[in-house]
């Protein structure tokens, strides 16, 4: 599996001209896995990858409810680093991306297709990435058809298809916002001793799924008064526009 990860990474930083400039970069709230650049003139495009090894994907609705904020958190430090190295330069947030590790059993190729086409498509990065042409061309040059590097792919005529993940500048800049304003809230929250027993329950998981701390939490949906946090699946433009009416 080791070996199969430096392979596809490697492929895949040659599709594109982000270069990795920090591995396991600590932070005030955590480690970023890995920060990569694109130097661009007078813009730098910074780009976070987190290595996983489950299937959890990222979802924009999770973010809107504070469950899913590591990615955001880690691209705002990310900024704010690339920010203080290159006060010169304007600083551009470019993807955000999961790669999970794992060594992929696939399908004979389809005609037109190598095995190692299929296997880089089975390990491509999942997340969210800006969708301007610009920032597209250096993540992934020239792609046609779906991408191998990013969570995007092409129609026919060139277009962006609709399953692709993309956002723009200005949707980066609403998350970002709201990522922070989640994080100032949840420390409140914690100064002011909040503990109260609230798990969410989202499209048939719930926050106590893979928790380690039943014993210590007590939380036992069989008693009266310990009820889930039901919460509305959210799609991506519900997800943005209440994450920009609340931030």
């Amino acid at each position: 599996m080791l070996r199969r990860t430096v392979w596809a990474l490697t492929k895949q930083l040659q599709k594109g001209d982000f270069v990795p400039v920090g591995y396991e970069v600590v932070f005030g709230g955590g480690k970023i896995d890995r920060i990569d650049v694109c130097e661009d003139e007078d813009k730098l495009y910074v780009k976070v990858i987190d290595y996983k090894t489950g299937e959890k994907a990222f979802d924009l609705g999770e973010l809107c409810y504070g469950l899913q904020m590591q990615l955001v958190v880690y691209m705002n430090a990310a900024l704010d680093i690339q920010k203080k190295k290159h006060p010169e330069k304007i600083v551009i947030p470019a993807g955000l991306l999961y790669y999970r590790m794992k060594d992929p059993i696939v399908d004979k190729p389809a005609q037109g297709k190598t095995a190692e086409d299929v296997i880089l498509q089975e390990l491509r990065p999942d997340g969210v990435v800006q969708g301007s042409e610009e920032v597209l061309e250096h993540l992934d040059r020239g792609f046609t058809g779906t991408s191998q590097v990013i969570p995007a792919a092409r129609t026919q005529a060139g277009a962006l298809s609709k399953t692709s993940k993309v956002l723009s500048e200005d949707e980066f800049r609403v998350i970002s916002e709201y990522a922070k304003k989640q994080v100032q809230e949840a420390g409140e929250e914690i100064l002011a001793g909040n503990v109260q027993l609230r798990p969410y329950a989202l499209g048939g998981s719930t926050g106590c799924d893979y928790c380690p701390y039943h014993s210590v939490c007590g939380f036992d949906e069989r008693m009266e008064g310990h009820e889930y946090r039901s919460l509305e699946k959210l799609g991506n433009d519900k997800a943005l526009e209440k994450m920009r009416e609340e931030g």
